[in-house]
């Protein structure tokens, strides 16, 4: 029978204060999610990683090796300099790793 539970990290991001972004913002932030969302997916891609879920202004995401996840968070935050759209986004992100099940 195959193992099917392995060491993994997930990465958890999300923009701070988007609520108020989009309440003053809609059309700037609408441009700026946009280039969040295709950076944060580079980043993932380049590190090795894999997106499970976009969140809306979020992603979670998971990587085999922890230094590929931290990279990419490191490297998400880095590429969002300068401001996407006009508008300076602040992302935080979130690490864990720990055995998970994989299942479908």
């Amino acid at each position: 029978m195959q193992d099917l539970s392995a060491v993994t990290t997930f990465l958890f991001t999300d923009i701070e204060g988007s609520s108020r972004l989009w309440e003053q913002e809609p059309d700037r932030m609408r441009a700026a999610l946009a280039s969040h969302d295709a950076l944060a997916r580079a980043a993932v891609a380049d590190h090795r990683g894999r997106v499970v879920k976009m969140t809306g202004d979020g992603m979670h995401a998971v990587f085999d090796d922890p230094l590929d996840a931290l990279e990419a968070a490191v490297g998400l935050q880095q590429s969002l300099q300068p401001p996407q759209g006009g508008i300076p986004l602040r992302i935080r992100c979130g690490l864990h790793a720990g055995v998970s099940e994989r299942r479908g």
